[in-house]
């Protein structure tokens, strides 16, 4: 396992597009990497990063994996890839993910994993990421599901399992009735949290 990318593995082919580190033992990446300026997909899961390098010269990356790592803090620069698709920060330290930081009015985030964090808000997700369809949410610090959610255009999939809710459940489901109405494939999955039966799946509850 690695503790560190050795230098020569970054002295890559032009044409190099993608580049997966997982499960190593890395607690930070080199700033090198950011010169990979055709990368597509960067895949650093499974490792001990705490903060990344900045990488705003990969305008092709589509995809990034950050999961299973120690960052608390992501850099705006990062939500500011345009050509970015998906992306992974699923079981880390964030407290927040702030969108308003970043200059573009819109970003092009499809997919977006944000579970096992410690994130109790999510102002202005709907109106910056307008083409997000589906977004995890599940184990962080949520007392209230984020009521502009249901207004996310473009939204499929939404699962806010294990979070501490205090709204009771047809609360919590009310703001998403009419996104249900207009898209019959929409999920909803919010079991286990606080206020919800313990053998209740409230996914698809509102059909």
């Amino acid at each position: 396992q690695l503790t560190e990318v050795p230098k020569d593995m970054l002295v890559a082919p032009p044409a190099l597009d993608c580049l997966s580190l997982r499960n190593n033992r890395l607690e930070k990446l080199p700033s090198s990497i950011g010169s990979l300026v055709r990368l597509e997909t960067l895949i650093v899961a499974d490792n001990h990063i705490s903060t990344l390098p900045r990488l705003a010269a990969l305008v092709s990356l589509t995809r990034l994996d950050v999961g299973r790592n120690d960052i608390a803090e992501l850099p705006a620069h990062i939500l500011g890839l345009r050509s970015l698709l998906h992306l992974d920060v699923s079981w880390n330290r964030l407290a927040r993910f702030d969108v308003a930081a970043v200059k573009q009015a819109t970003l092009p985030l499809q997919t977006l994993d944000l579970s096992h964090n410690e994130i109790a808000d999510l102002p202005d997700v709907c109106r910056r990421l307008p083409d997000l369809e589906r977004l995890a949410l599940d184990y962080n610090r949520f007392e209230r599901i984020p009521a502009h959610l249901a207004d996310a255009p473009k939204l499929v999939s939404l699962t806010f399992d294990h979070n501490p809710l205090v709204q009771h459940v047809i609360d919590v489901l009310a703001p998403f009735g009419r996104l249900i109405r207009r898209k019959p494939h929409f999920k909803l999955h919010l079991s286990s949290s606080r206020q919800l039966d313990d053998d209740e799946d409230a996914s698809d509850a509102a059909r």
